[in-house]
């Protein structure tokens, strides 16, 4: 795990320096009239039909000669898609808001909804990182893995914040294994890597227009284990939750509900499923990390690659599997594009078929009861999908807007 969070950092601080393209040309690689002009977002009613957006990108080292593009796929209510070409940003996410989507890519982000904006970056990024919004503060924010730090050898990842009026950069010194936000506050856990230490903090934003407060919450008790975080970071008033695997001499141990309490930093953790035994264990990791798991109703719910749902109750400590995706998910970890996203009392799952004329399809899970409450054809998906030339895309984000 070492050399590979050290490789990707490597690639990605080259990719911050190295990269002086001063004329990117984004090849049309798909061909469909399915495609939407940026003209058409100004429109106040461009998102009343829409009922989900999924975003696809190519991967950093695609980007290399400036070349990398991404996809907002809007689904509307009758499941038709339509797709909004952007410049590429590897794990790229999105944010809803009461009246708007929030949109990023490598060299600026929008606005979409009752008005339409788009702020430039005030540099490229390449790997995206979290995106949110803190409604008492009318704050949208997008962290980006920015890579090493050519000046002091650490390590940067670029905070962008901002609303309809303007947007500013600041940058949290630290590589993010994964991230979480609650009312007034975005929670980090951070990796130093040559020490092996994870450590928990928060960002909140101060007073100054351009500036932000990291402060020291608690550090893992490991054991000098490596720790691969398999959800985001949910927080309620008493603990911080998360789930992850930890690692001894890059031999997999353990999968594990783990809480922190956010008072008196009490570390524990409450075993998972034993997945040592599977033929490609592999196959275990969510369809998306950053959308596995949510806080519902006292319960931590989070859903695994085989498609299991557990639920972690937060008043008794007890853990169970709650229901499992019906139709026969993949148990080989092979994936397409399939995605997950919790919202009120329901999962969210894209999942694809084969055998289906369209290939995939939308389900929708009640988080009280396990059982389908409604599946949703996608129309058109598979053919933006299939026209997509001399790239690979994959998808790294589905966000529900009603």
């Amino acid at each position: 795990m070492k050399k590979t969070i050290i490789i990707i950092s490597m690639l990605i601080g080259i990719l911050a320096i190295g990269l002086t393209v001063k004329t990117i040309l984004i090849p049309k690689v798909v061909v469909s009239s399915a495609l939407i002009q940026e003209e058409d977002l100004s429109k106040k009613n461009f998102l009343n039909d829409k009922k989900a957006v999924l975003y696809l990108s190519t991967t950093a080292d695609q980007d290399l000669d400036g070349s990398g593009l991404s996809y907002a796929v809007f689904i509307d209510k009758n499941g038709e898609s339509s797709a909004l070409q952007m410049s590429g940003l590897e794990l790229g996410m999105m944010t809803v808001t009461d009246d708007s989507l929030f949109l990023e890519e490598k060299n600026k982000v929008r606005m979409i909804g009752k008005e339409y904006k788009e702020f430039p970056m005030k540099k490229d990024q390449y790997t995206g990182s979290m995106t949110g919004y803190m409604k008492e503060k009318d704050l949208l924010f997008s962290i980006h893995n920015t890579g090493i730090n050519q000046k002091n050898g650490g390590y940067d990842s670029n905070i962008y914040f901002g609303n309809e009026t303007s947007f500013q950069t600041s940058n949290i010194p630290h590589y993010i294994v994964t991230s979480g936000l609650s009312d007034d506050r975005i929670h980090i856990l951070t990796s130093d890597v040559e020490a092996s230490t994870y450590e928990l903090k928060e960002v909140t934003f101060t007073d100054a227009k351009d500036d932000i407060k990291i402060e020291d919450v608690a550090t893992l008790n490991l054991d000098e284990k490596t720790l691969d975080p398999l959800s985001p970071l949910l927080v309620d008033n008493e603990y911080i939750y998360f789930v992850g695997t930890t690692y001894v001499n890059d031999q997999k141990e353990e999968t594990s509900f783990m809480r922190i309490h956010k008072q008196t930093h009490k570390q524990e953790a409450f075993p998972l499923e034993d997945y040592k035994n599977l033929e490609n264990p592999a196959a275990s990791i969510p369809y998306n990390v950053r959308n596995s798991a949510y806080l519902y109703n006292d319960h931590v719910y989070y859903i695994d690659g085989l498609g299991d749902v557990y639920a972690f109750n937060t008043k008794t400590s007890t853990l169970e599997k709650a229901f499992s995706l019906g139709n026969n998910p993949s148990q080989d970890g092979v994936r397409y594009n399939d995605e997950t996203y919790f919202k009120d009392n329901s999962l969210f799952v894209l999942r694809y078929d084969p055998n289906k004329d369209e290939k995939y399809y939308l389900e929708q899970y009640s988080l009280d009861t396990g059982s389908v409450t409604d599946t949703m054809e996608i129309k058109g998906l598979h053919h933006i999908l299939s026209n997509v030339r001399n790239k690979s895309i994959y998808s790294y984000d589905l966000k529900l807007l009603q």
